[in-house]
C-alpha cells in the first residue's frame, strides 16, 4: 500500500500484519520514527519503508517513494 500521510502508521501497520508491503510519507520526523519503531516491535520493520517527506511536494518526494518501490520490487 502508499500512504502519502502515514500519521500514527495503522494503514502500514495493519498492512504488515496482513502480509503486504507499505510504502508511508509523513512531514513529521517524529511520527516517521514512531511508526519505524512499531514496526519494529512487531518484527514487520522489512514490510514497509517510512518516508520522511512533505506528499505536497511531489517534486522533492516522488524520487524517494519511486526509490522504495524498486527496493521492494527486488525483494519479491
Amino acid at each position: 500500500i502508499l500512504d502519502l500521510f502515514v500519521g500514527s502508521g495503522t494503514s502500514i501497520i495493519e498492512a504488515a500484519n496482513l502480509g503486504r508491503e507499505g510504502i508511508g510519507v509523513d512531514i513529521q520526523e517524529k511520527m516517521v520514527s514512531y511508526v519505524k519503531q512499531k514496526l519494529i516491535e512487531q518484527q514487520k520493520e522489512t514490510s514497509a519503508t517510512i518516508i520522511t517527506g512533505d506528499s505536497s511536494n511531489v517534486t522533492k518526494t516522488k524520487p524517494l517513494i519511486e526509490k522504495a518501490l524498486k527496493k521492494h520490487h527486488k525483494n519479491k
